[in-house]
């Protein structure tokens, strides 16, 4: 059909219900053809992580419980408002549950008292008769995720599920029936599955409690068949309320059990590995720690995205979330170079003030930030930057992280009020400020996190006195050139977000931290790049740009002729001033026009220019250099462009002259 309707070349929305993964990719595949007017829609009940591209993915969760509740009272007037919250809250949302539910209550009855497990009762039995064969086919089938039924042979997963109910296939694909009838299994092809997962897991948990253990592994073993494995793993995946159900788990674990190692996992183990974790995580991140010290393995590389989202998952624990992140780093460090990796993203994000998808306390996470400021090598240095810039963020939050974890209650991690945030803030500055003023090779890229974490920290934060003692404490240590960006940026985007004593005080910290020698203020306005750059004065007038870009370049041109006067100045910038920057060509203008020997200035820009790897070199300086002369004396300009033999240099060509130079500039 979407083949069809791809070669009609006509607009059109294909709309697939129960639309499995595997099939969605063969779908995706055709609409992303050339030219394709097909849109696709599908609706499956579980979508997994790994979704193909060009796929958004819309979740429609249950109902409210107070719609589900005002629901119930409509379509059963005779339901109590007290049973009508009861069935609401037992259908979790459900409608159709809550609907089957409050369909057996009779006029004057009241199911408000009833625990759960009765109220699950009554809902599989509906208005029927009690079953016992009803009931132990249920439970059998509600073992597995989805079974099929059309093989009825030995063999097949019917006759596996046949052996945990004590029947054969066929009595219970005829019980299979009768539960599709209730509404408590649904159909799809040859596939069934007891649902909603609500009662499933529910009959899931007594089964385990009435059947023996090793029957049931004797039966869903290793010698099921491979899908039906995974199917169950997938159930016990669900049930972390279930002894029963943990103890498989941490023997399934276990060193030396079936899932212990898991460098020796083929893809259907490690699916296992998966579908089982959210039951047993700490047996699970136990087994996957045993895996990195054996050695990264092909199952590290396979497996890396997968594992790393599983490990983002268990670290929501504060007592595992040391260990997580221990096992993020060792799988960063071990990264293969010509993979994606996906281990420091997913490291970052546990650190952030909100939407971290953890509840490790404020310690545990300065614990880890000093631990990889404190000099473990590059990589962890880089982390640790990475770290410190998610905990000082203070503005922007977001995630695209997954957080459900099988059925186990979720948020989306710790929600710190003001006064925390604040705390939360002193803290990761105080170890901030330590490295900023420390010799070691990091400093630099603290004092440029700090710089870029000003404004949210000042606007949202409210950090007035801990910025201004931070920029006395790195002021004595040199010009914070960031630090003054920042401020800048701060003053001329966010003065109406602030109270007039802040911005008062944030206009008395521009100036202590607004640079003072000729150096500092070079490296402030011109050696900046554009991302960290702004402008701002009492005079700006934001509706006239071109005015305010034509007062910034006279301020560049203006410190290249000081420049130009100033030897060690010069010296001191010289290195910079062949690097790629495009500020750098109103500064060259500078230099030549202030310069009173403009060629040896020329000379030993040149001789910077060349000292440098080609990917690093700008051009600007000389060219702004070229552009002055052009102008005020066109043949120092041409005779600046022949190098010693007599030859053009090699970033010029063509025949020379006065009129050529002023053309060509």
């Amino acid at each position: 059909m979407l083949t069809s309707l791809v070669e009609a070349g006509e607009p059109a929305i294909l709309v697939v219900d129960n639309c499995g993964d595997e099939l969605h990719r063969r779908l995706v595949a055709v609409i992303r053809r050339p030219g394709c007017r097909v849109s696709l829609l599908t609706v499956e009940y579980d979508i997994r992580e790994d979704r193909p591209e060009a796929t958004d993915v819309v979740e429609m969760r249950p109902g409210s419980e107070e719609l589900t509740t005002e629901l119930i009272r409509r379509r059963f007037p005779h339901v109590s408002a007290v049973d009508a919250r009861t069935v609401s809250g037992a259908a979790g949302g459900n409608a159709r549950l809550a609907i089957a539910l409050a369909d057996t209550i009779r006029a004057g009855e009241t199911v408000a008292g009833l625990r759960d497990d009765l109220l699950f009762r009554r809902l599989f039995h509906q208005r029927h008769q009690e079953d016992p064969e009803l009931s132990s086919a249920a439970k059998a089938c509600a073992l597995v995720y989805s079974f099929d039924v059309t093989d009825l042979s030995d063999g097949g997963e019917l006759a596996v599920l046949g052996q945990l109910a004590g029947r054969d296939a066929l009595a219970l694909y005829q019980r299979v029936a009768e539960l599709r009838k209730r509404d408590l299994v649904q159909a799809r092809g040859g596939w069934r599955a007891v649902l909603p997962h609500g009662i499933a897991n529910w009959l899931a948990r007594v089964a385990l409690r009435e059947l023996p253990t090793s029957h049931v592994l004797e039966c869903l073993g290793a010698k099921a068949p491979a899908r039906l494995r995974i199917s169950f793993a997938r159930r016990l995946g669900y049930l972390h309320d279930s002894e029963e159900a943990c103890a498989i788990l941490a023997s399934w674990y276990a060193t030396g059990g079936i899932l212990g190692d898991p460098t020796a996992l083929d893809e259907m183990g490690w699916e296992i590995f998966l579908n089982a974790a959210p039951s047993a995580p700490e047996a699970a991140l136990a087994a996957i720690e045993r895996g990195l010290a054996g050695g990264p393995g092909e199952w590290l590389v396979a497996n890396h995205t997968q594992l790393v989202a599983l490990v983002l998952k268990i670290a929501y624990d504060a007592i595992l979330f040391e260990r997580c992140v221990e096992v993020l780093i060792a799988i960063r460090l071990r990264k293969d170079p010509q993979k994606e990796d996906k281990s420091g993203e997913a490291l970052v994000s546990l650190f952030g003030l909100y939407l971290s998808g953890t509840h490790a306390s404020l310690e545990q996470r300065l614990s880890v930030l000093e631990r990889l400021l404190d000099g473990y090598g590059p990589l962890r240095d880089e982390l640790g930057i990475a770290v410190l810039e998610m905990m000082l963020e203070a503005q922007h939050f977001s995630s695209g992280h997954d957080f459900s974890f099988g059925l186990r209650s979720r948020d989306y991690g710790a929600e710190p009020d003001f006064q925390e945030a604040q705390r939360w803030f002193r803290a990761v500055l105080q170890i901030a400020a330590r490295h900023a003023v420390s010799p070691s090779a990091i400093a630099g890229s603290v004092r440029r996190v700090l710089g870029r974490a000003v404004r949210g920290l000042w606007i949202q934060a409210r950090m007035y006195d801990e910025l201004e003692e931070l920029s006395r404490l790195l002021g004595a240590c040199g010009h914070w050139r960031e630090g003054w960006v920042g401020v800048r940026r701060t003053l001329r985007f966010d003065r109406d977000r602030m109270p007039a004593a802040a911005y008062v005080r944030l206009e008395a910290l521009e100036r202590a931290l607004r640079p003072q020698s000729l150096v500092d203020r070079v490296r402030a306005q011109v050696l900046v790049q554009e991302s960290e750059s702004i402008e701002h004065d009492g005079n700006d007038d934001e509706g006239e740009e071109g005015s305010c870009l034509g007062r910034l370049e006279r301020r560049i041109e203006e410190l290249g002729i000081e420049v130009a006067g100033d030897t060690s100045a010069f010296r001191e910038l010289l290195v910079d001033l062949a690097f790629n920057n495009t500020r750098l060509f109103a500064f060259g203008r500078g230099l030549a026009r202030g310069a009173a020997r403009p060629r040896e200035l020329w000379d030993e820009v040149a001789a910077a220019f060349a000292a440098l790897p080609k990917e690093e070199r700008g051009l600007q300086t000389l060219a702004g250099m070229l552009r002055h002369l052009g102008e005020a004396a066109p043949e120092t300009a041409a005779a600046l462009l022949v190098n010693r033999r007599g030859k053009l240099t090699p970033w010029w060509s063509g025949p020379l002259g006065p009129d050529t130079i002023r053309r060509r500039l």
